[in-house]
């Protein structure tokens, strides 16, 4: 009927990140009744859900992705982009504060989804991926509302004015240092560092100045490895002694 899978360019907050931590929804969601039963999704979200029920795999896939490249991308930082147990996925109230980390969920959420229902219409996965009337200028959509509200204007001359590629955020972070269960925030104790990086994966950065534990650990690779004729390659395994260092 032309509907347009809206639910790929939804940015109501990052509570669709619950369906990561959910079994496959395929074949769960036989209709829109069952939408409501999918825990931590806005009011917003579910109503979509409802209009768009044969997306909602899709979407499930595109949080999988975006919690998948945030802890890649952060992986040697403070904060670390990690979920916390069952259901719950960045803080245990899902209340974020409006930090710059905030931001990013936000963003790199959205993208995950819309890559993956972009992905999913293009593999003819969907029925209704055509925009009908009704969508086209959506893009003017936010620009309209904001009307002759003041843009953003930098507070000094000494700052430069924001452009399309920064995140927005209002609130300072913490330093990530100390374990903070309410916020969602696991500390650094613990962590392996780096000790001879001067970076953020640097014992000293990571570790907040608290210092580090050095042990030996077992690392197992494969090694001689031989091409045989045709065609495969077999490998030995060596078995060595390397140095972890891991956060006090």
């Amino acid at each position: 009927d032309g509907d347009c899978p809206a639910v790929c360019c939804a940015d109501f907050s990052a509570a669709h990140l619950y369906l990561a931590k959910q079994p496959s929804l395929r074949g769960t969601l036989r209709d829109s009744s069952a939408c409501e039963g999918l825990k931590g999704l806005a009011e917003e979200q579910v109503r979509i859900c409802q209009r768009q029920v044969e997306a909602m795999d899709s979407v499930k896939h595109g949080a999988e992705l975006a919690i998948e490249e945030c802890q890649h991308q952060f992986h040697n930082r403070r904060w670390n982009c990690s979920t916390l147990q069952g259901l719950q996925v960045f803080a245990p109230n899902e209340t974020l504060p409006r930090t710059r980390e905030s931001a990013f969920i936000h963003a790199i959420s959205s993208a995950g989804v819309a890559f993956a229902v972009t992905r999913a219409c293009s593999r003819g996965e969907l029925e209704k991926c055509g925009c009908d009337q009704k969508f086209e200028g959506a893009t003017e959509v936010h620009p309209k509302r904001v009307g002759s509200r003041k843009l953003l204007v930098p507070k000094s001359s000494r700052f430069k004015p924001y452009t399309a590629h920064d995140l927005v955020y209002l609130v300072a972070s913490p330093d990530f240092c100390d374990r903070d269960p309410h916020s969602g925030v696991f500390g650094t104790s613990g962590r392996q560092c780096n000790r001879t990086s001067h970076g953020m994966d640097g014992c000293e950065l990571l570790c907040c100045g608290r210092g580090f534990h050095t042990a030996q650990a077992e690392v197992v690779e494969r090694c001689s490895c031989k091409f045989h004729w045709c065609c495969s390659v077999k490998c030995k395994q060596c078995r060595h002694l390397v140095e972890v260092h891991t956060c006090r």
